[in-house]
Protein backbone atom coordinates (compact mmCIF):
# COMPACT_ATOMS: atom_id res chain seq x y z
CA UNK A 1 0.00 0.00 0.00
CA UNK A 2 0.94 3.56 -0.58
CA UNK A 3 1.24 5.69 1.56
CA UNK A 4 2.43 9.90 2.54
CA UNK A 5 -0.92 10.50 0.42
CA UNK A 6 -2.59 12.56 3.87
CA UNK A 7 -2.75 16.07 4.61
CA UNK A 8 -3.58 16.94 8.14
CA UNK A 9 -5.44 20.82 8.60
CA UNK A 10 -5.49 22.21 12.02
CA UNK A 11 -7.83 25.49 12.80
CA UNK A 12 -6.46 26.73 15.99
CA UNK A 13 -7.40 29.91 18.08
CA UNK A 14 -5.62 30.33 21.87
CA UNK A 15 -5.45 26.06 22.20
CA UNK A 16 -1.42 26.50 22.64
CA UNK A 17 -1.65 24.75 26.16
CA UNK A 18 -2.54 21.63 24.44
CA UNK A 19 -1.30 21.98 20.91
CA UNK A 20 1.59 20.29 20.77
CA UNK A 21 0.26 17.27 22.16
CA UNK A 22 -1.72 16.79 19.27
CA UNK A 23 1.16 17.82 17.09
CA UNK A 24 3.46 15.02 18.45
CA UNK A 25 0.44 12.41 18.27
CA UNK A 26 1.01 13.48 14.12
CA UNK A 27 4.79 13.21 14.40
CA UNK A 28 4.88 9.85 15.90
CA UNK A 29 2.65 8.09 13.55
CA UNK A 30 3.39 4.87 12.44
CA UNK A 31 2.98 6.48 9.33
CA UNK A 32 2.96 10.06 9.58
CA UNK A 33 1.17 12.39 6.98
CA UNK A 34 2.93 14.13 4.35
CA UNK A 35 1.70 17.63 5.50
CA UNK A 36 0.91 18.79 8.66
CA UNK A 37 -0.94 22.52 8.21
CA UNK A 38 -1.83 24.50 10.62
CA UNK A 39 -3.99 28.53 10.72
CA UNK A 40 -3.41 30.10 13.91
CA UNK A 41 -6.46 32.27 13.81
CA UNK A 42 -4.77 35.79 15.33
CA UNK A 43 -4.39 33.54 18.76
CA UNK A 44 -3.27 35.92 21.86
CA UNK A 45 -1.89 33.40 24.22
CA UNK A 46 1.30 31.01 23.95
CA UNK A 47 0.03 29.51 20.11
CA UNK A 48 2.59 31.38 18.07
CA UNK A 49 5.69 30.41 20.42
CA UNK A 50 4.65 27.09 20.86
CA UNK A 51 4.26 27.02 17.12
CA UNK A 52 7.62 28.14 16.69
CA UNK A 53 9.12 25.45 18.33
CA UNK A 54 8.11 23.40 15.16
CA UNK A 55 9.92 26.01 12.56
CA UNK A 56 12.25 23.48 10.95
CA UNK A 57 10.61 20.79 10.48
CA UNK A 58 9.62 20.13 7.28
CA UNK A 59 6.33 18.27 7.95
CA UNK A 60 4.27 21.20 8.94
CA UNK A 61 3.03 24.47 7.44
CA UNK A 62 2.11 27.27 10.07
CA UNK A 63 -0.24 29.92 8.53
CA UNK A 64 -0.49 32.78 10.68
CA UNK A 65 -3.67 35.43 10.89
CA UNK A 66 -3.01 38.41 12.65
CA UNK A 67 -6.76 38.92 13.46
CA UNK A 68 -8.86 36.55 14.30
CA UNK A 69 -11.16 35.90 11.34
CA UNK A 70 -13.55 33.21 12.37
CA UNK A 71 -13.71 29.43 11.40
CA UNK A 72 -15.25 30.02 7.96
CA UNK A 73 -12.76 31.94 6.42
CA UNK A 74 -9.39 29.68 8.27
CA UNK A 75 -10.90 26.74 6.71
CA UNK A 76 -11.42 28.38 2.74
CA UNK A 77 -7.36 28.68 3.95
CA UNK A 78 -7.24 25.43 4.87
CA UNK A 79 -8.67 23.68 2.03
CA UNK A 80 -7.02 25.75 -0.29
CA UNK A 81 -3.46 24.18 1.10
CA UNK A 82 -4.72 20.57 0.25
CA UNK A 83 -2.96 19.10 -2.84
CA UNK A 84 -3.06 15.20 -1.54
CA UNK A 85 -5.11 12.63 -2.33
CA UNK A 86 -6.26 12.38 1.60
CA UNK A 87 -7.10 14.86 4.07
CA UNK A 88 -8.01 15.49 7.72
CA UNK A 89 -9.83 17.91 9.98
CA UNK A 90 -7.83 17.53 13.32
CA UNK A 91 -9.06 19.54 16.63
CA UNK A 92 -5.91 21.15 18.11
CA UNK A 93 -7.11 20.15 21.45
CA UNK A 94 -7.56 16.00 21.01
CA UNK A 95 -4.52 12.90 20.23
CA UNK A 96 -4.65 10.66 17.21
CA UNK A 97 -3.53 7.26 17.96
CA UNK A 98 -0.19 6.73 16.47
CA UNK A 99 -1.76 4.32 14.15
CA UNK A 100 -4.67 6.67 12.81
CA UNK A 101 -3.13 7.32 9.81
CA UNK A 102 -2.17 4.22 8.33
CA UNK A 103 -5.62 2.53 9.44
CA UNK A 104 -8.10 4.74 7.86
CA UNK A 105 -5.44 5.45 4.74
CA UNK A 106 -5.37 1.91 4.39
CA UNK A 107 -9.27 1.55 3.85
CA UNK A 108 -9.90 4.17 1.74
CA UNK A 109 -7.08 2.47 -0.72
CA UNK A 110 -8.60 -0.66 -0.23
CA UNK A 111 -12.21 0.47 -0.90
CA UNK A 112 -12.00 3.00 -3.74
CA UNK A 113 -15.77 4.25 -3.78
CA UNK A 114 -15.52 5.43 -0.37
CA UNK A 115 -15.26 9.07 0.08
CA UNK A 116 -14.35 8.84 3.47
CA UNK A 117 -12.71 6.53 6.54
CA UNK A 118 -14.53 6.52 9.80
CA UNK A 119 -13.55 4.84 13.15
CA UNK A 120 -14.10 4.66 16.77
CA UNK A 121 -12.53 6.96 19.40
CA UNK A 122 -11.57 6.68 23.14
CA UNK A 123 -13.63 9.71 24.73
CA UNK A 124 -11.27 11.38 28.04
CA UNK A 125 -13.91 13.20 30.32
CA UNK A 126 -12.90 14.37 33.72
CA UNK A 127 -10.47 11.81 34.02
CA UNK A 128 -12.45 8.99 33.15
CA UNK A 129 -11.74 6.98 30.05
CA UNK A 130 -14.52 5.85 28.01
CA UNK A 131 -14.93 4.10 23.84
CA UNK A 132 -17.48 4.56 21.32
CA UNK A 133 -19.52 2.43 19.74
CA UNK A 134 -20.84 4.42 17.01
CA UNK A 135 -20.55 1.86 14.30
CA UNK A 136 -23.69 0.07 13.86
CA UNK A 137 -23.83 -1.70 10.97
CA UNK A 138 -25.89 -4.98 9.85
CA UNK A 139 -23.58 -7.93 9.83
CA UNK A 140 -20.66 -5.59 11.11
CA UNK A 141 -17.55 -6.99 10.70
CA UNK A 142 -14.56 -5.52 12.26
CA UNK A 143 -13.71 -3.15 9.22
CA UNK A 144 -14.93 -2.93 5.59
CA UNK A 145 -17.71 -0.39 4.18
CA UNK A 146 -21.42 0.17 4.22
CA UNK A 147 -23.74 1.42 1.24
CA UNK A 148 -25.28 4.57 1.47
CA UNK A 149 -28.64 3.09 2.38
CA UNK A 150 -27.37 0.80 5.42
CA UNK A 151 -25.53 3.56 6.85
CA UNK A 152 -28.90 5.84 6.78
CA UNK A 153 -30.77 3.23 8.12
CA UNK A 154 -28.25 3.01 11.04
CA UNK A 155 -28.33 6.87 11.55
CA UNK A 156 -31.99 6.44 11.70
CA UNK A 157 -32.04 4.00 14.07
CA UNK A 158 -29.54 4.48 16.66
CA UNK A 159 -29.18 8.39 15.53
CA UNK A 160 -25.20 8.16 16.16
CA UNK A 161 -22.82 10.00 14.00
CA UNK A 162 -19.54 9.04 14.11
CA UNK A 163 -16.68 10.12 15.83
CA UNK A 164 -14.95 13.21 13.55
CA UNK A 165 -12.19 14.01 15.27
CA UNK A 166 -10.91 10.27 13.44
CA UNK A 167 -12.05 10.69 9.98
CA UNK A 168 -10.24 10.68 6.56
CA UNK A 169 -11.66 12.11 3.25
CA UNK A 170 -10.97 11.66 0.20
CA UNK A 171 -10.03 15.30 -1.44
CA UNK A 172 -12.12 15.00 -4.55
CA UNK A 173 -14.79 16.15 -2.06
CA UNK A 174 -13.73 19.43 -1.55
CA UNK A 175 -14.77 20.82 -5.23
CA UNK A 176 -18.05 18.51 -4.86
CA UNK A 177 -19.42 19.30 -1.15
CA UNK A 178 -17.47 21.55 1.34
CA UNK A 179 -17.35 23.93 -0.90
CA UNK A 180 -21.24 24.19 -1.68
CA UNK A 181 -21.59 23.95 1.98
CA UNK A 182 -19.19 27.04 2.44
CA UNK A 183 -21.25 29.30 0.07
CA UNK A 184 -23.57 29.22 3.02
CA UNK A 185 -21.41 30.72 5.50
CA UNK A 186 -23.96 30.22 8.33
CA UNK A 187 -23.14 26.54 8.14
CA UNK A 188 -19.36 26.74 8.35
CA UNK A 189 -19.87 25.83 12.89
CA UNK A 190 -22.07 22.28 11.24
CA UNK A 191 -19.52 21.64 8.22
CA UNK A 192 -18.38 18.69 9.99
CA UNK A 193 -21.92 16.63 11.01
CA UNK A 194 -22.95 18.15 7.05
CA UNK A 195 -20.13 16.49 5.46
CA UNK A 196 -20.46 13.19 6.88
CA UNK A 197 -24.40 13.32 5.90
CA UNK A 198 -23.64 14.46 2.53
CA UNK A 199 -21.13 11.76 1.98
CA UNK A 200 -23.70 9.23 3.11
CA UNK A 201 -26.32 9.94 1.20
CA UNK A 202 -24.03 9.42 -1.91
CA UNK A 203 -20.89 7.37 -1.28
CA UNK A 204 -20.36 4.11 0.37
CA UNK A 205 -18.36 4.45 3.65
CA UNK A 206 -15.48 2.61 4.89
CA UNK A 207 -14.92 1.61 8.65
CA UNK A 208 -12.76 -0.15 11.40
CA UNK A 209 -14.54 -0.35 14.51
CA UNK A 210 -11.00 0.29 16.15
CA UNK A 211 -11.17 3.24 18.33
CA UNK A 212 -7.69 5.55 16.42
CA UNK A 213 -8.09 8.79 18.57
CA UNK A 214 -8.49 10.42 21.86
CA UNK A 215 -11.74 12.80 22.45
CA UNK A 216 -11.00 15.30 25.17
CA UNK A 217 -14.41 16.25 26.08
CA UNK A 218 -15.07 19.80 27.68
CA UNK A 219 -17.70 22.10 28.27
CA UNK A 220 -16.62 23.57 25.07
CA UNK A 221 -17.19 20.48 23.10
CA UNK A 222 -20.02 19.76 20.27
CA UNK A 223 -23.31 19.70 21.59
CA UNK A 224 -22.73 22.73 23.75
CA UNK A 225 -23.69 25.19 20.93
CA UNK A 226 -25.69 27.89 21.38
CA UNK A 227 -27.43 30.27 19.91
CA UNK A 228 -30.51 32.93 19.40
CA UNK A 229 -33.70 32.16 17.77
CA UNK A 230 -32.68 34.22 14.20
CA UNK A 231 -29.59 32.03 14.02
CA UNK A 232 -31.49 28.71 14.35
CA UNK A 233 -34.43 29.72 12.12
CA UNK A 234 -31.08 30.99 9.86
CA UNK A 235 -29.70 27.63 10.38
CA UNK A 236 -32.78 25.60 9.48
CA UNK A 237 -33.71 27.44 6.29
CA UNK A 238 -29.91 27.05 5.06
CA UNK A 239 -30.19 23.21 5.56
CA UNK A 240 -33.37 23.09 3.68
CA UNK A 241 -31.72 25.11 0.50
CA UNK A 242 -28.51 22.69 0.99
CA UNK A 243 -30.54 19.61 1.09
CA UNK A 244 -34.01 20.25 -1.42
CA UNK A 245 -32.70 22.93 -3.60
CA UNK A 246 -29.58 21.44 -4.19
CA UNK A 247 -29.87 17.70 -3.29
CA UNK A 248 -26.98 17.17 -1.36
CA UNK A 249 -28.71 15.39 1.46
CA UNK A 250 -31.57 13.10 1.23
CA UNK A 251 -34.77 13.29 3.69
CA UNK A 252 -33.40 10.97 6.10
CA UNK A 253 -30.28 13.12 6.77
CA UNK A 254 -32.02 16.36 6.86
CA UNK A 255 -34.30 15.26 9.15
CA UNK A 256 -31.95 14.03 11.30
CA UNK A 257 -29.54 16.95 11.11
CA UNK A 258 -32.60 20.05 11.81
CA UNK A 259 -34.01 17.46 14.56
CA UNK A 260 -30.86 17.59 16.17
CA UNK A 261 -30.31 21.59 16.08
CA UNK A 262 -33.83 21.65 17.54
CA UNK A 263 -32.93 19.76 20.03
CA UNK A 264 -29.75 21.26 21.09
CA UNK A 265 -31.15 24.60 21.07
CA UNK A 266 -33.95 24.04 23.38
CA UNK A 267 -31.64 22.08 25.19
CA UNK A 268 -29.14 25.08 26.03
CA UNK A 269 -32.24 27.46 26.16
CA UNK A 270 -33.52 26.15 29.18
CA UNK A 271 -30.35 25.05 31.04
CA UNK A 272 -29.55 28.90 30.50
CA UNK A 273 -32.83 29.36 31.70
CA UNK A 274 -32.18 27.04 34.41
CA UNK A 275 -28.60 28.66 35.31
CA UNK A 276 -29.29 31.94 36.01
CA UNK A 277 -32.30 31.19 38.39
CA UNK A 278 -29.44 29.75 40.36
CA UNK A 279 -27.79 32.72 40.68
CA UNK A 280 -31.31 33.99 42.28
CA UNK A 281 -32.19 31.85 45.17
CA UNK A 282 -35.57 33.07 45.77
CA UNK A 283 -38.06 30.63 48.19
CA UNK A 284 -41.06 28.93 46.39
CA UNK A 285 -40.30 31.37 43.10
CA UNK A 286 -37.00 29.56 42.55
CA UNK A 287 -38.54 26.05 43.42
CA UNK A 288 -40.90 26.70 40.44
CA UNK A 289 -38.62 27.97 38.13
CA UNK A 290 -36.57 24.82 38.57
CA UNK A 291 -39.21 22.28 38.33
CA UNK A 292 -40.51 24.16 35.04
CA UNK A 293 -37.31 24.11 33.24
CA UNK A 294 -36.76 20.67 34.59
CA UNK A 295 -40.33 19.74 33.12
CA UNK A 296 -39.66 21.32 29.71
CA UNK A 297 -36.48 19.32 29.41
CA UNK A 298 -38.36 16.21 29.80
CA UNK A 299 -41.05 16.76 27.14
CA UNK A 300 -38.25 18.16 25.14
CA UNK A 301 -36.11 14.95 25.68
CA UNK A 302 -39.60 12.81 24.78
CA UNK A 303 -40.05 14.80 21.80
CA UNK A 304 -36.97 13.48 20.40
CA UNK A 305 -36.19 10.33 21.93
CA UNK A 306 -35.89 8.58 19.05
CA UNK A 307 -32.73 10.37 18.09
CA UNK A 308 -29.62 10.15 21.01
CA UNK A 309 -28.30 13.28 19.90
CA UNK A 310 -24.80 12.51 21.63
CA UNK A 311 -21.76 12.49 18.88
CA UNK A 312 -20.02 9.89 21.09
CA UNK A 313 -23.12 7.99 22.07
CA UNK A 314 -23.34 4.34 22.97
CA UNK A 315 -20.15 4.25 25.06
CA UNK A 316 -18.63 1.34 26.14
CA UNK A 317 -15.71 -0.38 27.96
CA UNK A 318 -14.45 2.27 31.06
CA UNK A 319 -11.20 1.95 31.41
CA UNK A 320 -8.36 3.07 33.36
CA UNK A 321 -6.69 6.04 31.92
CA UNK A 322 -3.31 3.93 31.71
CA UNK A 323 -4.67 1.52 29.10
CA UNK A 324 -4.62 4.48 26.78
CA UNK A 325 -0.58 3.84 26.51
CA UNK A 326 -1.49 1.19 24.35
CA UNK A 327 -2.69 3.55 21.42
CA UNK A 328 -0.86 6.77 22.22
CA UNK A 329 2.92 7.33 22.39
CA UNK A 330 3.76 7.62 25.68
CA UNK A 331 5.31 10.77 25.87
CA UNK A 332 1.55 12.21 25.35
CA UNK A 333 0.32 9.96 28.23
CA UNK A 334 1.20 13.08 30.62
CA UNK A 335 -1.57 14.90 29.36
CA UNK A 336 -3.70 12.73 31.16
CA UNK A 337 -1.59 11.13 33.91
CA UNK A 338 0.98 13.22 35.10
CA UNK A 339 1.72 11.43 37.33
Amino acid sequence: MKMGHVTVLIPTYNHGRVLAYQLESLLKQTFPPQSIIILDDGSVDETPEILAKYQGNRTIKVIRQEQNLGLHAGLGVLLGQVDTEFFAFAAADDILARDWCVTTASLLEKYADAKMAISNTFIYEKGKVSVTDSINFPGRESEGFCEPAQYLESLMRYGLLPPTNTILYRSDIIGELIRPIMVRKELSSLIDVLLILAIATKYPIAYSTKPTGVFIRSSESYGNLFFGKDQLNSFITNIELFSVRDGYLCNPAMMFVESWIRYTWGKQLILSELAASRKDKKGLTYFLNSCFCYIRLLILFFAYKRFKFIRFSKRRNHVQGRDLKHFIDGSLFRRFDPA
